[in-house]
C-alpha cells in the first residue's frame, strides 16, 4: 500500500467511526429522516491540509517555515521538533494543530503542556479557543470550549484535547494518552523535566500516535537539547528551527536591539533571534529585552507610596555591599561600596537613610543575614530604635526554604522569581545603570530534582568568570516581605513585621 493509499485508507476509517458515533446518536433521539454524514466530505478535504484549513477555517495564512512542521504531521512524522527565536509564532502552529487534529481525527486525544500555568493558560489555550472563535459557527456548534478542554458535544469521550501543566512532581501530564489518534504538544518544551517525556513513552505505542515539540533553545541540557544534539535520541525526529531573521512578524528593530545590548556573537543573539542553542553551559534567567524595557519606561508613583530598601552586604573582599530603594514599581536608586567593616557598614546605610527626603524614606529595610548581615541588621535595629525611626528591619536568611511560591527551590530562587514577576508587568521603571544591568542578567538557573528553580551561585558565577551580582541581590531583597505576607493569607502591612517561622529569619 503506497503513502497516499495509507492515508485514504485512514480518511475512510475516520469517517466510518464518526458514522457510527452519529448513528448511535439518532438512536437515543430518532429522527424523522437519515441524512448522510454531513462532515464526510469536510473531513475528507482536510485530512491532509492543516495549512489550507488554517485559511479557510481560521483565517490564519501560515508563514512558509510555520507551514514546514504542520505539513509533516499531516505526512504522517510522529516526531516533530521545532526551535525558535523570540515572537516567531510557534506557539500558534501548537494551537493550529490542536484544532486541526481534533477535528479531522476520530476518535482522538490531543494534550498540551508547558512548564508554567501562564504559558499553557494565557499562551496555548488562549491562543486556541481564539482560533475556535474564527471557526465557522457550524464547526464552532460542534465543540465544547472549557478553560482549560475542549471536546465533541456528540462525543466528550472519545474525541478531545486538554492542556496540563508539565512539572517533575507531576510526571503524568503526558502519560497513559491512549485512541486510536494522538497527539501530544509540548511548548518550551526546553524548560519541561526529562521525566515528563519519560512518563509520555507509553502514550506513542499506537500508529497514530505524535509528539510535536516546540521551544526557545534555552538549555544545553536535557531532553529537547538532545532531540537536536544526540545521536541517538534524535533519531526518527523531523527538526525545524524558526529564525526571527526569517519572520514577518518580528521588526528588524528588535533584532538590532539584542545584537546591540549583547552583541551579534552572543548566546542571547544565537537563542532569541536565531533560535539556536547557546554556546555555554548556563541558562540565563532573565531575558536583555526584559530588562532593558524597564529602562526605558516613564512611570511615576504616588508621592506617599512607601518605600522598601534591600541589602546585601559584602561577605568577603572581592564583594561589595549594595542597598537598593525602590518604591512599587519604580527603582529609585543603587548604590554599593566595598571593603567596609560591620560599623562602617551600617553607618553608611543610616547616613543614606538620614539624608533622603522624608517621604522617600522606606518603611522597611530588608537585610541579608548570611556572614555579616545580621550584625547589620542586629545594630541596624539598634540605632532605629535610638533615633526614634519607625522603620522595620528584617533580617532574610535566603539559605532557607521558599515561603510562598512552588517555583522555587529556596528564598533566594523565590526572591528572583519575585523580582522577575514583577518586570513582566510591564508597568516598572529600574535605573539604566550597566552595573545594575550586567548583574540582573549574569546568572543562569537549573531545575533541582524536585522540579524547583534554582539561581546559579556567586561561587559558580565567578567560576566562569562573571562577578558577584550584589546589586541585584539588593534589588531582590525588596521583594523578601512578599512571600511573608502570602503566608499569613492575606495582604501584609508594609508597617507589619516578618514573620516566618523559621530560624534567623524574623
Amino acid at each position: 500500500m503506497t503513502q497516499n493509499q495509507a492515508r485514504k485508507q485512514r480518511v475512510r476509517e475516520d469517517v466510518a467511526a464518526r458514522e457510527q458515533t452519529r448513528k448511535a446518536a439518532q438512536k437515543a433521539t430518532p429522527a424523522t429522516t437519515e441524512t448522510a454524514n454531513p462532515f464526510a466530505e469536510w473531513v475528507e478535504a482536510y485530512y491532509n491540509e492543516p495549512v489550507l484549513f488554517a485559511a479557510d477555517m481560521l483565517k490564519f495564512e501560515c508563514l512558509d517555515y510555520q507551514k514546514a512542521p504542520l505539513m509533516a504531521l499531516a505526512d504522517g512524522d510522529r516526531r516533530i521538533a521545532i526551535t525558535s527565536g523570540h515572537g516567531t509564532g510557534k506557539s500558534t502552529v501548537v494551537a493550529i494543530a490542536m484544532i486541526w487534529f481534533l477535528l479531522t481525527r476520530y476518535p482522538c486525544r490531543v494534550v498540551a503542556t508547558a512548564p508554567t500555568l501562564a504559558q499553557v493558560d494565557s499562551v496555548l489555550m488562549g491562543a486556541v479557543r481564539s482560533f475556535i472563535n474564527q471557526l465557522p459557527p457550524a464547526l464552532q456548534d460542534l465543540l465544547e470550549v472549557q478553560r482549560d478542554r475542549v471536546f465533541l458535544k456528540a462525543a466528550p469521550d472519545e474525541a478531545w484535547m486538554a492542556a496540563r501543566t508539565a512539572r517533575a512532581e507531576n510526571p503524568e501530564a503526558l502519560a497513559g494518552i491512549h485512541a486510536a489518534h494522538v497527539l501530544l504538544l509540548a511548548d518550551e518544551a526546553s524548560g519541561i523535566h526529562d521525566t515528563i517525556f519519560e512518563h509520555a513513552i507509553g502514550s506513542m505505542s499506537g500508529h497514530s500516535a505524535h509528539t510535536m515539540l516546540t521551544s526557545n533553545p534555552t538549555r544545553r541540557t536535557g531532553f529537547f537539547y538532545k532531540v537536536f544534539n544526540d545521536p541517538l535520541a534524535s533519531v526518527d525526529w523531523r527538526k525545524f528551527r524558526f529564525s526571527c531573521r526569517d519572520s514577518d512578524l518580528v521588526s528588524a528593530e528588535f533584532i538590532k536591539q539584542v545584537e546591540d545590548t549583547y552583541g551579534a556573537d552572543s548566546n542571547q543573539v544565537r537563542v532569541r533571534v536565531d533560535g539556536l542553542f547557546p554556546t555555554e553551559d548556563v541558562d540565563i534567567f532573565l531575558s536583555g529585552t526584559l530588562v532593558q524595557d524597564a529602562t526605558t519606561r516613564d512611570i511615576q508613583v504616588e508621592p506617599a507610596a512607601p518605600a522598601v530598601l534591600g541589602v546585601d552586604v559584602a561577605r568577603m573582599g572581592a564583594d561589595r555591599t549594595a542597598i537598593c530603594l525602590r518604591r512599587e514599581q519604580v527603582v529609585e536608586e543603587i548604590r554599593s561600596w566595598a571593603k567596609k567593616d560591620l560599623m562602617q557598614t551600617t553607618g553608611l546605610i543610616v547616613a543614606y537613610i538620614q539624608a533622603l527626603p522624608p517621604e522617600m524614606r522606606p518603611v522597611e529595610v530588608n537585610v541579608d543575614a548570611i556572614g555579616m548581615g545580621a550584625g547589620v541588621a542586629d545594630r541596624l535595629n539598634e540605632v532605629f530604635r535610638e533615633k526614634g525611626w519607625t522603620i522595620t528591619v528584617n533580617s532574610v536568611n535566603v539559605a532557607e526554604a521558599a515561603t510562598a511560591d512552588d517555583r522555587a527551590h529556596r528564598l533566594k530562587d523565590e526572591l528572583w522569581l519575585r523580582a522577575k514577576d514583577w518586570l513582566e508587568q510591564r508597568d516598572c521603571r529600574i535605573p539604566d545603570e550597566t552595573d545594575f544591568i550586567d548583574d540582573l542578567l549574569a546568572p543562569g538557573y537549573e531545575f533541582a530534582s524536585n522540579g524547583k528553580i534554582k539561581i546559579e551561585s556567586k561561587d559558580d558565577m565567578k567560576r566562569r568568570g562573571k562577578k558577584s551580582t550584589d546589586l541585584a541581590d539588593s534589588f531582590c531583597l525588596t521583594f523578601a516581605g512578599f512571600g511573608a505576607g502570602l503566608l499569613r493569607g492575606n495582604r501584609r502591612s508594609w508597617n507589619e513585621p516578618i514573620k516566618r517561622n523559621l530560624k534567623g529569619v524574623i
